[in-house]
């Protein structure tokens, strides 16, 4: 590198010589005389040929050239260059031009007579005709003495150059991976009130005797339930949760590979502290898009590789701790955690891309037939651990016991379709089997299930046992298979204004190992779930180039419809902990068509504006309602807040 670049100093002082003396054959008065202004240079400094444009192919003819006047000394010193020596280098544009008007056009505008200097340099080594005259080499000399100090800078900063980049390569992590990390500093905070609570926690809380055999979580949930029905209402207080303002932290190093130009490797370590604001509200559509807790640990996140085939095609992800939304398309510009929306909810549709927690260990394939049609399909397992398991369990995948195909799994399918530049959409199934063990002897559950993936009601978390109220807690084994139906767009109305959004509808079906009764429908359970959003998103707003500002209605996912029948055969009294039916039901029957639906549809509400401060800084203040949480008019309103600050670098 260092010789060539030698080469090319000394020749470059050459090079303004040579126009200007060949420049001498068509006008006498091309060669300037120097004087204090120096306006040799100001001149050339409109003629500017950049490094980048030195692999374009050539043009031969000056007189294409739309940008350099005729009656310019450059342009009549290069007629006789090229005249004389048939070659320029220029761009094929139609028709070609000479670009210039950029910084450091001395040296730039010689690097772009370089290829004709070099044709001179092998016409002389081959001595094959006289190239100058004396009268010609006393010009050059002279110009070499008027562009000494311009010559010498450049020569210093290109030695500067080389030194930082020799120090650059010793220093140098990697020569194909690069660190790409993201920190988020985040106050935030809720508004005070009372926790919220399903349906049957409400019940047991006003004393409804339909749900005496349900299990209150008690404490836990901030809450405490009396004793049994008959000491009278109220069978309970509530809890309430405080307008406090938290701190909370998110650290994300990303080592990003590539060793083919056409594949991706990526392996994320994390560390965070930002509470999940289920504990403090009692609902899962209070949370926040980036909260994450690693109990003061760094932990490996996510693991994953990515390649192409068939010409690029096609595309191939495998990894451990991914999630459906690294696999596909999720049809908005506000789905990243780090700076798009600042709820869980708001962020893509949780029926496809959460559908049963949907993180763990497998695998995405995709095609893109032309530019209108894809086709991606997706398995994550998920598995819980084996029942009674303590720390240092195997979970997910890496459980032998389970495997890949074991346990608890999510697969997705869509269909993505793009009929125009400013829109698509897709249409996609998912289908997610989670399940529960449960220890005999403790009565303490392995894992869980999570149909919504944490973003809607109890009730759509799991239909069937849903969080404080567990209606089937004896020892087995619990699990529910979701298939859900999925349509996703996004439309770029507007330069400045894009549409987006969602609908999905779940059909869930319960399962247990309890014995049912001979006669009793016991076994049928069913749930219905929905949900849906509209996103409208403003880039660039106030024409601040990187800004955003965003508004998002919808519908968290929730239970629009259920079934549950739960006769036992060991009768009443909360032994499988199944809710009586106002004691009216055989013993050997137990309760019959109990509807656990949520009575009100959840609303929630979403704005927020992300400031780009720089490249690397963005500052995004931003806060979400939630109406009837937890599917219940009668519990009041959340209103959740934060200014979330991410650094990018």
């Amino acid at each position: 590198m260092r010789s060539t670049l030698a080469k090319f100093f000394q020749v470059a002082p050459a090079a303004f010589g040579a126009v200007v003396a060949f420049g001498g054959v068509a006008n006498a008065q091309a060669v300037p005389a120097a004087d204090p202004v120096n306006p040799t240079l100001q001149k050339s400094e409109q003629y500017y040929v950049g490094p980048s444009m030195m692999n374009q192919a050539q043009v031969t003819s000056v007189s294409e050239f739309v940008d350099v006047k005729p009656t310019d000394w450059a342009f009549l010193a290069l007629q006789s260059l090229v005249e004389r020596y048939g070659c320029i280098v220029g761009l094929p544009t139609n028709p070609p031009t000479f670009q210039g008007r950029r910084a450091t056009t001395r040296f730039e505008f010689a690097a772009g007579l370089n290829a004709c200097l070099d044709r001179i340099n092998e016409l002389i080594a081959a001595a094959v005709e006289p190239l100058a005259t004396k009268e010609d080499l006393l010009v050059l000399q002279k110009l070499q003495e008027e562009f000494a100090a311009e010559l010498s800078i450049i020569r210093g900063r290109v030695d500067a150059l080389e030194a930082r980049t020799a120090l650059l390569e010793q220093q140098q992590f990697s020569t194909v991976t690069k660190l790409r990390s993201e920190v988020i500093f985040a106050p935030y905070g809720v508004n005070g009130g009372d926790i919220a609570y399903n349906r049957i926690e409400n019940a047991l809380l006003s004393g409804n005797r339909n749900f005496t055999g349900a299990v209150s979580a008690g404490a836990g949930r901030g809450a405490v339930v009396g004793g049994p029905v008959g000491s009278g209402p109220p069978n309970g207080t509530r809890g309430s949760r405080a307008d406090n303002l938290a701190m909370g932290y998110r650290v994300r190093l990303n080592f990003d590979t590539s060793f083919t130009g056409n594949d991706f490797l990526r392996v994320r370590i994390q560390a965070a502290d930002l509470a999940n604001l289920n504990a403090a509200t009692g609902t899962n559509a209070a949370r926040l898009g980036f909260d994450n807790t690693t109990g003061g640990n760094v932990v490996l996140d996510e693991v994953y590789y990515r390649f192409t085939f068939d010409k690029g095609r096609g595309r191939i992800l495998i990894g451990s701790g991914i999630e459906p939304d690294d696999g596909f398309d999720i049809y908005t510009p506000i789905g990243s955690s780090g700076s798009g929306s600042i709820s869980r909810f708001g962020r893509y549709n949780p029926l496809f891309y959460r559908p049963g927690a949907a993180s763990g260990s497998g695998g995405f394939v995709g095609y893109k037939f032309n530019n209108i049609f894809r086709v991606d399909a997706g398995y994550l397992a998920s598995n819980p651990p084996t029942a009674g398991g303590g720390p240092g369990t195997p979970v997910s995948a890496f459980n032998p016991d389970l495997g890949l195909f074991g346990s608890n799994y999510t697969a997705n399918l869509m269909l993505g379709i793009e009929p125009l530049r400013n829109f698509k959409f897709g249409v996609g199934v998912a289908h997610t089997y989670n399940e529960t063990f449960t220890d005999a002897a403790t009565g303490t559950a392995a894992s869980g299930i999570n149909l919504s993936g944490s973003t809607g009601t109890d009730f759509a978390v799991n239909p069937f046992n849903p969080a404080g109220t567990p209606l089937l807690s004896a020892a087995g084994r619990t699990a529910v298979n979701l298939t859900t139906a999925n349509f996703m767009f996004q439309w770029r109305a507007l330069p400045k204004f894009t549409l987006a959004g969602w609908f999905g509808y779940g059909f869930a079906q319960g399962q247990s190992d309890t014995a049912p009764v001979p006669g009793s429908n016991q076994g049928t359970r069913r749930a219905n779930l929905l949900t849906a959003a509209l996103q409208f998103i403003f880039p660039d707003v106030f024409n601040r180039r990187g800004d955003t500002a965003a508004v998002i209605v919808g519908i968290p996912p929730y239970v629009t419809s259920s079934e549950w029948n739960g006769g036992t055969s060991v009768g009443f009294g909360g032994i499988n902990n199944v809710p009586q039916n106002a004691g009216n039901a055989p013993p050997s029957q137990g309760p019959r068509r109990l509807n656990l639906r949520d009575t009100s549809v959840p609303i929630h509400v979403e704005a927020f504006y992300r400031f780009r401060v720089n490249k690397f800084i963005q500052v995004t203040p931003g806060a979400f309602a939630v109406f009837n949480p937890n599917g219940q008019n009668e519990n009041a309103p959340i209103v959740v807040y934060t200014i979330r600050t991410t650094f990018a670098f």
